[in-house]
């Protein structure tokens, strides 16, 4: 049993709530982090002064202009899903 009546309409979007509950973009929790959004775009758009780091040779740049910026920064560092890491100290979810 599904329901099916439009609630993305208003947004240009139309899906149905048996697609809501299917699809997982729409199952995430509010503080997850999305592979590839650009949050420094989101940085900008609100005032902010947002930077994107792709390179690691490029982070160091990226933290020292931020920390120069004259209001709020974010710096955006892309980073491989399955890079390998060391095993953490907390039980932080990560």
């Amino acid at each position: 049993m599904g329901l099916s009546f439009p609630v993305g309409k208003l947004a240009g979007a139309p899906f149905s709530l048996s697609e809501f509950a299917e699809n997982s973009t729409f199952n995430m929790n509010p503080n997850t982090l999305i592979w590839g959004a650009r949050y420094d775009r989101v940085m900008d758009a609100f005032g902010g002064k947002g930077f994107f780091v792709e390179d690691p040779k490029d982070l160091k740049g990226a933290l020292a202009e931020a920390m120069n910026h004259h209001g709020p920064a974010l710096v955006s560092v892309l980073i491989s899903q399955g890079a390998a890491r060391k095993p953490q100290q907390f039980r932080w979810p990560s």
